[in-house]
């Protein structure tokens, strides 16, 4: 049985497996892996829904500023239609997730009419590719990107 669902699923959108981006976004307690499209606290990984971390990660990468309900939508489903309720639902997942930032902000914050901004004091690193040779600092229990052996999440 093969895993290679590119071949197998042709006509989704697998857009987020293919990242060749080596930056670790920080912020508070947490590290969000852009390489990896993984979530952790305090160094243990957190389990989100895919399209839960595109959505974090279009947050964080225009943070501080204002971002559009439209504009997330397309970020995130690009190439397809869905309702506004499902975007909801993920920033209600994230929100849980988050929490507050220490001056007592939420880190996901909704303004009425406007769309979502993320307030959060984010620190930008480069982490190095994962291979076999890597002597990188992982976080406890962080899958490899490149290890064969890595299930792959639920498509949503």
């Amino acid at each position: 049985m093969s895993l290679d669902l590119e071949l197998i699923y042709p006509e989704f959108n697998f857009k987020m497996g293919k990242s060749s981006s080596n930056k670790v976004y920080q912020f508070d307690n947490f590290k969000l892996d852009v390489g990896c499209r993984m979530l952790y606290r305090d160094d243990a990984a957190i389990t989100l829904a895919p399209k839960a971390v595109e959505t974090l990660l279009a947050l964080v990468e225009r943070r501080g500023a204002v971002v559009s309900k439209d504009e997330l939508m397309s970020a995130i489903w690009s190439d397809t239609v869905v309702e506004e309720s499902n975007l909801a639902q993920y920033l209600h997942i994230l929100r849980k997730t988050l929490g507050a930032n220490p001056n007592g902000v939420p880190f996901i914050e909704t303004l009425r009419r406007r769309g979502y901004r993320f307030n959060g004091d984010v620190r930008v690193s480069e982490s190095l590719p994962q291979n076999g040779a890597s002597t990188r600092s992982t976080p406890k229990d962080e899958p490899r990107c490149g290890n064969s052996t890595t299930l792959l999440p639920a498509i949503c």
